[in-house]
């Protein structure tokens, strides 16, 4: 954590961390130093997701370990500090430069896709009609939460990992409601985070009430990449609709995976 420290307290350009460890985006600088915590992807890189290529805002520098990258992320998701004017200049400098008809937001309840989703239409020129809103988060039991059928060929390890989940959220939840999965975790609500590694174990996480475009190009925006299944569930919940795979790119903040 010394590294952290001292980066805490030099120029806060480019993608920094505040005291709390929460990203602080302030894009001045037109690179990034070997020093950053996160990088700037102004080269437009993707990540290719079910076949689906997913650009992204920032990524971590290699020296950063995944469990602070994940904290780091999840706690920037509770707060929603973000500047908007800086998140809007991320965007710019980092989503694709191609036409965009209709977007789609994954719903969260701490509102960072929504600035997210603001920023994006503005960039893409976007109509309101064109935003496709229903989108819901299927509600379960916690014991229905798992897909039992990949649980029972899953490995002993993401096995444990789930089970410790489960046991976390009944601690958490002693009433068991019926409530959406919500695999990230939350310092302001205490509730568990689910690793990645674990998470294609759960049964499906969201439902579109709504009919989908079949011409034009569609782009799925989330927040955080953590391991992937959030974009790939809504993916193929679009091409299962009519939606050629070919009219749909995703978009998010930032990606856990080191480019």
């Amino acid at each position: 954590m010394k590294l952290l420290n001292i980066l805490r307290n030099i120029l806060k350009e480019g993608v920094t961390l505040n005291d709390d460890d929460t990203l602080n985006i302030n894009v001045i600088r037109s690179t990034d130093t070997p020093e950053d915590l996160f990088f700037i992807n102004r080269d437009k890189k993707f990540i290719k997701k079910g076949g689906i290529p997913t650009y992204y805002g920032i990524s971590p520098n290699p020296s950063l370990n995944g469990d602070l990258i994940t904290k780091v992320y999840d706690n920037t998701k509770d707060v929603n500090n973000i500047s908007t004017e800086n998140l809007y200049k991320l965007i710019l400098l980092t989503a694709p430069s191609m036409a965009v008809d209709y977007i789609i937001a994954l719903p969260s309840s701490a509102g960072l896709n929504t600035l997210l989703l603001s920023a994006l239409q503005q960039k893409y020129k976007v109509l309101d009609k064109n935003i496709l809103s229903n989108i819901s988060k299927i509600e379960y039991f916690i014991d229905d939460m798992v897909n039992q059928e990949r649980y029972a060929s899953a490995d002993p390890v993401t096995q444990r990992m789930t089970d410790t989940w489960v046991r976390s959220l009944k601690k958490r939840y002693p009433d068991n409601p019926k409530m959406p999965i919500k695999k990230s975790s939350s310092v302001k609500s205490n509730h568990p985070g689910l690793q990645s590694g674990a998470r294609g174990l759960l049964n499906p996480v969201y439902a579109v009430n709504q009919k989908l475009p079949t011409f034009g190009r569609v782009l799925v925006v989330d927040d955080f990449l953590i391991g992937g299944t959030s974009l790939r569930e809504v993916y193929n919940i679009l091409t299962s609709n009519g939606v050629p795979k070919e009219n749909i790119i995703g978009y998010c903040l930032g990606t856990k995976e080191v480019r």
